[in-house]
C-alpha cells in the first residue's frame, strides 16, 4: 500500500505542475473580465423555452444568472457544468469569480467545484488554491471531500504529498468528513496513512451524529478520550447541543460522565444552552431566588438572547435588578445587542449606566461597535480616561479591524498615544496576523526594532507553531537568538503533540547538555501531556532527581490542577527541592478547590504535617465563602499562629466578594493588630465597592 501511494503521489505531483500551467496562463484575462452584477431578468417565456431544451442555449455565467428564479438558475448551472469539460468548467469558475453578490457567487462556485473535482480532482484542487480563491478555505476542503468519495486511494496519495502541514491537515479533516468523522475503518486508514488525528471540528461533528442517534453512545465516546483537554471540549460540546432540547434529560447523561471535570463542562454549557433558548424563564427564576447568584455565564447568556429579541423587555429586567456588581455585569450582553443596531443609543446608554466610564460597560460598546465601524470606536475608545478600560477598548478595536484589514491597524498604531498600551495592541495584532497571514505577518515583525521585533516574535511564536508548524519551523533561522529560543521551546511542544515523541527529541536532542535544554524537555513532556499523561509521566520519570525535574513537574501541575487534579496531586511527591514543592501544593489546592471543593480539603488534610500543608491550608481559605466545622478545625491545625491568620484574613477577602457586612463582622471577631485591622478594613472596603 505504502509503495502504491508514494508512486500515486510522485504522478500527483507532477499533474498538479501540469494543472497550473493549463489555467495560468490565461490568468490575467480571467482577472480582466468584468464584474457580473445587475444581471436583467429574462422573461418566463424565453426561460421556459430554455427549460425545455435542457438549456442548450445557456453558454455562460452571466446567462444562468438572468433566467428568473433561484430554482432555475441552479437548474441551469447543473446542466451547463454537466456537459462541459475540465477546461470549461475552468473558464466558467473565473466567471463566477466576478459575480458582486456573495450569495450567487458562493452557490455557483460550490455546483462549478462540485463538478470540476469529478472530472479533474487535481485541476479543481490546484485552482482552489489559485489566487482569486484560496482565500475561502472551504473550496479547497469541499474538493478534498468530493474527491475522497469518488477516489479515495488517489486522494490519499495527494494528501501524503502535500509538503505543508497546513494543508494536510485541511486535507484530512475534510476527509474524514467524507466518512462520517470517525467510528469506522475508513477513518482508522485515513489516521494511519496520513498521520493526522481528528481535529476539534471532526471530533464534534461525529459527536453530533452521535447525539443524534443515542446521547448515551456520544458519552461513552467522550468518555474513551485519552486527552483531558478534547473530554472537556467534547462534553462541553454535547451539553450545548442536548441543552437546546430540554426533553433530552441532560442530568440524567451528565451522570454518565467518568471524568469530573468534563461532567462539569457538560452540565455548565448545557444550562448555558437552556438560557439562549428560554432567557425569561431563566431570569424570573434567578429574580426569584430559585437560581445560584454564581451562575454568572447562564445570565449572561440570558440577558443577550432576551436583548436579541426583545430589546425594551431585557431593560425592563435589568431595571429589576437590585445588586449593583450583577447590573453592572448584565449591563454587558445589552451593550453588545444595543451596539450592534444603534450604536449611538449604545453609547448614550452606557453614559447613563457607566457615568464614570470605570465599569467595562462603555469600553465593551467601543468593542462591539469596532466590527462595523472601527473609525468611530477608535475615537470613542479615545475618550475613555487612561487606564485599564482604555486598554481593554483599543485592542478590541484594533483587533476588529486587524480581522479585517492588518495593514490599515498597523499604520493606525501610531494613533495610540500611550507607549505601553500601543505595544500591547502590537502584540495582539502580530498575534493575530500570523494566523492568517505568517509571511506578510513575519516580515512586518521583522521590520521592526530590536527590543520590538524580540517581543512580537516572541508573542506569534504559539499561534504560528498551531497554524502552521512546517512554516514556523522555515521561519527558525530568519530569527534573532533570543526570538529562537522562544521559537524552539514552541516548537518542541508543538512537533510532540502534532507529530510524534520521537520528531520532538530528535529536535531538542542538538542541544543536549546547554542551559536550553531543560525548558526545550519540559516543553516537549507538556505538549505530549496534552494527549497523553502517562507517556508525559513516563518521559518525566527519566529525568534526574533536581531542579530540571521539579521544573517539568511543576509544569504538570499547572497543566492538569484544573481538570485532573487527582492525577495532578501525584506529580507533587515527585518533586525534590522543598519550597518548589511548597508552591506546588498550595497551587494544587487552590485550583482543586475551584473544581472540587470538598475533595480538595480531604487531600490538604491527609497531607504530612508542615509548611507545604499550611501553605495549602491558606490556599484553600482563600476560596471558602462559609466557614464549617471542618474548615475550622483544619485552619485550627495550623501550628504558625501567623499563618493561621493569613488563611482566616484570606477566608475575610473571599466573604467580601459576596457579603461586605458579614466580612466587617469576620474581621472583628479576628485577633488583629491596629495596622492590620486597618488594612484588612481598607480591603473590604474596596472589595465592596467593586461588587
Amino acid at each position: 500500500m505504502a509503495s502504491a501511494i508514494s508512486m500515486a503521489a510522485a504522478g500527483f505531483v507532477l499533474g498538479i505542475a501540469a494543472t497550473y500551467i493549463a489555467f495560468h496562463l490565461p490568468r490575467d484575462a480571467a482577472q480582466s473580465l468584468p464584474l457580473i452584477e445587475n444581471v436583467p431578468t429574462m422573461s418566463r417565456e424565453a426561460a421556459e423555452l430554455h427549460r425545455n431544451s435542457r438549456y442548450a442555449g445557456i453558454g455562460s455565467i452571466e446567462e444562468t444568472l438572468a433566467l428568473p428564479g433561484d430554482f432555475a438558475q441552479a437548474e441551469a448551472l447543473y446542466a451547463l457544468a454537466g456537459r462541459s469539460d475540465s477546461a470549461a468548467i475552468q473558464n466558467l469558475i473565473f466567471q463566477a469569480g466576478r459575480i458582486t453578490d456573495p450569495s450567487d457567487r458562493s452557490a455557483a462556485l460550490d455546483i462549478l467545484f462540485l463538478r470540476l473535482s469529478e472530472l479533474d480532482p487535481r485541476s479543481a484542487l490546484a485552482l482552489s488554491r489559485a489566487d482569486e480563491f484560496r482565500g475561502n478555505r472551504q473550496i479547497e476542503a469541499r474538493v478534498w471531500h468530493n474527491w475522497g468519495k469518488l477516489d479515495l486511494d488517489q486522494a490519499l496519495a495527494a494528501a501524503a504529498a502535500l509538503e505543508s502541514a497546513a494543508q494536510r491537515n485541511l486535507a484530512a479533516q475534510s476527509l474524514y468528513a467524507a466518512y462520517d468523522y470517525g467510528g469506522n475503518d475508513t477513518i482508522d486508514r485515513i489516521e494511519e496513512v496520513l498521520g493526522i488525528q481528528p481535529n476539534t471540528a471532526t471530533r464534534a461533528a461525529h459527536l453530533s451524529l452521535l447525539a443524534d442517534r443515542d446521547p448515551v453512545d456520544a458519552v461513552n465516546f467522550i468518555n474513551s478520550m485519552r486527552s483531558i483537554s478534547s473530554r472537556q471540549e467534547a462534553a462541553a460540546h454535547l451539553g450545548r447541543r442536548l441543552g437546546r432540547h430540554p426533553g433530552k434529560r441532560t442530568e440524567q447523561y451528565a451522570s454518565l460522565f467518568t471524568d469530573t471535570a468534563a461532567r462539569q463542562s457538560f452540565s455548565h454549557a448545557a444550562r448555558s444552552a437552556e438560557a439562549e433558548i428560554h432567557p425569561e424563564a431563566v431570569l424570573d427564576e434567578w429574580l426569584g431566588g430559585k437560581r445560584s447568584m454564581s451562575e454568572t455565564m447562564q445570565l449572561y447568556t440570558a440577558m443577550k438572547s432576551l436583548a436579541a429579541r426583545d430589546m425594551e423587555k431585557a431593560l425592563e429586567y435589568f431595571g429589576q435588578i437590585p445588586n449593583s456588581r450583577y447590573r453592572r455585569m448584565l449591563a454587558g450582553p445589552i451593550g453588545e445587542v444595543l451596539a450592534d443596531a444603534d450604536p449611538q443609543r449604545a453609547f448614550e446608554w452606557a453614559k447613563e449606566n457607566d457615568p464614570g466610564m470605570q465599569s467595562g460597560l462603555y469600553a465593551g460598546i467601543v468593542t462591539s461597535v469596532a466590527g462595523r465601524d472601527p473609525e468611530l470606536a477608535l475615537a470613542s475608545a479615545q475618550l475613555l480616561p487612561p487606564g485599564m478600560q482604555r486598554r481593554q477598548a483599543l485592542n478590541g478595536v484594533f483587533m476588529a479591524i486587524s480581522y479585517q484589514d492588518p495593514q490599515k491597524a498597523v499604520a493606525l498604531l501610531d494613533r495610540i498615544e500611550q507607549t505601553g498600551t500601543r505595544d500591547e495592541v502590537a502584540q495582539n495584532l502580530a498575534t493575530m496576523w500570523v494566523q492568517n497571514d505568517p509571511d506578510a505577518a513575519l516580515n512586518w515583525m521583522l521590520s521592526r526594532d530590536d527590543t520590538e521585533r524580540r517581543a512580537l516574535l516572541s508573542g506569534a511564536a504559539r499561534g504560528l507553531t498551531e497554524t502552521d508548524l512546517d512554516l514556523a519551523l522555515q521561519w527558525l533561522p530568519r530569527l534573532d537568538e533570543e526570538s529562537q529560543r522562544v521559537w524552539r521551546a514552541q516548537l518542541a511542544a508543538s512537533l510532540a503533540r502534532q507529530r510524534s515523541v520521537g520528531e520532538a527529541q530528535r529536535f531538542i536532542s542538538s542541544f543536549e547538555g546547554t542551559e536550553e535544554y531543560p525548558q526545550l524537555l519540559a516543553s516537549t513532556i507538556n505538549g505530549i501531556a496534552q494527549d497523553d499523561i502517562g507517556a508525559a509521566v513516563e518521559l518525566a520519570r527519566l529525568v534526574p532527581e533536581g531542579p530540571e525535574r521539579d521544573m517539568i513537574y511543576g509544569g504538570l501541575i499547572r497543566q492538569f490542577g484544573y481538570h485532573d487534579p487527582q492525577q495532578a496531586a501525584t506529580f507533587v511527591t515527585s518533586i525534590s527541592g522543598a519550597p518548589q514543592r511548597e508552591r506546588a501544593t498550595a497551587s494544587l489546592a487552590m485550583m482543586w478547590s475551584h473544581s472540587d471543593a470538598d475533595a480538595a480539603q480531604l487531600w490538604v488534610q491527609d497531607l504530612p504535617g508542615g509548611v507545604a500543608r499550611e501553605g495549602a491550608i491558606v490556599a484553600l481559605a482563600s476560596n471558602w465563602t462559609e466557614m464549617t466545622p471542618s474548615r475550622r478545625l483544619l485552619v485550627n491545625s495550623i501550628g504558625d499562629l501567623e499563618k493561621r491568620k493569613q488563611a482566616l484574613v484570606a477566608h475575610i477577602q473571599r466573604v467580601a466578594q459576596v457579603d461586605t457586612q458579614r466580612a466587617e463582622r469576620l474581621m472583628n471577631d479576628l485577633d488583629l493588630n491596629q495596622e492590620e485591622r486597618q488594612q484588612l478594613a481598607e480591603t473590604i472596603h474596596m472589595i465592596g465597592t467593586m461588587r
